[in-house]
């Protein structure tokens, strides 16, 4: 398997565990800000509100742009958004609407998915006219990045768990994470297989 597709494999893993491991502590965090049910589900609906505005920009973006750097833009953008929850969790901000702000900011830079179904979608059509093959190899590398980006969801939550004896320390994690995430895009390139031209 070609390095950038195991390397989008892994970014889209971490990805996942990056945001999902910090799912277990939310509530607390809620608490400690001293917010309603009803205030949180409006965020819900407002972060989902804005992922859908943004997904069709998302997908114009990532045939114009390179996808590689639109990933970095994404997982930047969720690092950031990360140390500001992990300065509520330590007390040091409590304002609603700034949580509200950073959430709803973070929530139109949140392209992971999109750019790397698209990344994974060209480097197949790539290979395809190459080897003068339609075998539909898009198909099988979607379905391996879903696999990826499910481990990830899957791990998050469990480890969140583990580390919930504090609120800051999946966050602490996820910080890491997404450092460990920056540092594995540095190894894609949006170089895709060039087709053979015969002679």
């Amino acid at each position: 398997m070609p390095r950038n597709l195991k390397m989008i494999y892994v970014s889209a893993a971490l990805d996942c565990v990056g945001w999902s491991v910090t799912a277990p502590v939310l509530p607390i965090l809620y608490h400690k800000i001293g917010v309603s049910s009803s205030q949180v589900s409006q965020l819900a609906a407002l972060m989902g509100f804005i992922s859908l505005l943004s997904a069709g920009l998302q997908g114009r973006l990532s045939d114009i742009y390179s996808k590689v750097g639109l990933l970095q833009v994404s997982t930047l953008s969720s690092l950031l958004t990360t140390v500001m929850l992990w300065l509520y969790a330590l007390d040091i901000l409590r304002s609603w609407s700034l949580f509200v702000t950073v959430r709803a900011i973070s929530s139109f830079f949140k392209m992971g998915m999109v750019v790397s179904q698209a990344f994974v979608v060209d480097y197949a059509h790539a290979i395809e006219v190459r080897e003068a093959d339609s075998g539909k190899r898009a198909t099988g590398f979607i379905s391996t990045l879903m696999s990826a980006s499910n481990m990830g969801f899957l791990a998050g939550p469990i480890i969140g768990g583990m580390l919930s004896q504090h609120a800051s320390y999946p966050f602490l994690f996820s910080i890491v994470v997404l450092v460990l995430n920056i540092g594995s895009l540095q190894l894609v390139s949006d170089t895709v297989p060039v087709p053979v031209t015969p002679h």
